[in-house]
This record gives structure tokens, sequence and C-alpha cells, in this order.
């Protein structure tokens, strides 16, 4: 199942009579210009620096019964602690240079509020779905490969094709520890990584399917 954590931020809701919720945002698009006519959004959510503008965007988000959660094979985590994680890090800037790393904001509501669905993983840490990028892999098509992993059934034709949506977020790792910001400092000119957040509109119904050492939770935004 689904569990609801509780995390801070307001934005404008309004309800409709097949139990959507029409979540209202500031937004701007990925490449910096203004996008008025998609159901995008570039908002905060208590996650990163905003890109934000006067348009008033919207996005539907579906009731968490609308979805069907299961399981699949348990996905090995290959650095588990924060310490093996940046080592990794370290090795693979040596051999590729700066990290890029996507993951993606995906929506649901439950009890008149949006939530924001989070992995648990090994019981260790909570992150957003997505991952690192290999060498040359284009960034959307990476998430989706990562959505795909970690949230798709193993069967194909059960799978969601992921709609990627805008940027909202940029953090910056500048050296080799857990510190990131919502920003590259001036006097970095070779950061280690850069993770880009972007949001994922769901569809009105799809299958959720996660390993099974990972946990699915949705954490409120109000």
């Amino acid at each position: 199942g689904i569990n609801a954590e509780y995390m801070g931020s307001r934005r404008s809701r309004h309800h409709r009579e097949d139990d959507s919720m029409s979540w209202e945002i500031p937004g701007e698009g990925y490449d910096g210009t203004e996008r008025s006519n998609q159901n995008v959004a570039g908002a905060d959510l208590g996650l990163a620096h905003t890109f934000a503008t006067t348009i008033q965007q919207k996005i539907d988000l579906y009731g968490l019964e609308n979805y069907t959660f299961g399981n699949k094979e348990a996905h090995r985590d290959k650095n588990p602690t924060m310490a093996g994680r940046l080592q990794r890090l370290k090795e693979k800037y040596d051999r590729e240079g700066m990290r890029r790393t996507v993951e993606g904001v995906l929506l649901v509501h439950q009890h008149n509020h949006p939530h924001i669905l989070l992995l648990q993983i090994s019981n260790t840490y909570f992150r957003l779905p997505g991952g690192r990028c290999r060498p040359g892999e284009d960034e959307l098509d990476c998430l989706r490969r990562k959505l795909t992993k970690k949230l798709s059934p193993a069967t194909s034709h059960l799978q969601q094709k992921w709609e990627v949506g805008e940027l909202l977020a940029e953090w910056y790792r500048p050296n080799f520890d857990a510190l990131m910001y919502p920003y590259c400092p001036p006097h970095i000119t070779k950061p280690k990584e850069v993770k880009r957040v972007f949001l994922v509109p769901l569809p009105e119904k799809c299958i959720f399917a996660v390993p099974k050492n990972y946990k699915l939770f949705g954490c409120s935004t109000v």
C-alpha cells in the first residue's frame, strides 16, 4: 500500500465533480520561456529553487484510489550509505566528468490535499523517483527509463508511457560531500553533480509496481 506523510507548502486547489483536483501553480518553461497553454508547473513544492512568473498554470490531480499498486523483484542498491554514494560519485567523476541526475515529481490527491510520491530506499532514506543519466543520454529519456525501472510493472504492456513536463528545480553539488545547492556557487567552475527535477503529470489511471525492498509513500504538500 501507500502511506501518507505531511510536509509544508500551500497552493490553490479546485475540486471537480469527477473527484479530480485542479492545482494552480506559477511556472515557466524548461528553456526559460513562458508557456501558458500546457498543464505544467514550476513550483517550490518544498524541494528547490522556483522558476516563477506571473502566469498561472494548472495540472489535474487524481485521487489515490484511481491507481493500482503492486510489487516486483527487489532492486539492489549499489551504495546504500551516503559515504558509499559519494565514493562512487568520485570514481565516476574521474572517468566520466560531472554527474547528471534527473528526478520526477508525481502528484496525486488524498484527503483533499495534493501528495508527492516518494520512494523509501532500503529503510534508510527517501527520494524522488529518478536516477543517474548515462554518458550522452538525453535527460528526459533517462527520466522515463528510470521511472519505468522504479515504478512500472515488469510486463511491458502494463507499463506507463511517462509524460515529462516542465523543469521545476536544479540542484548543484560543488564538492564530493553531501551538500547540494539550488544554484551553482559563482566560484565553482566544475560542479561534481547537477540534479534536475521535472514535473511528471499522471494519467487518470495507471499501475505502479515498486521493487520489494522499496516502499512508495504519499507525502502531503500542505
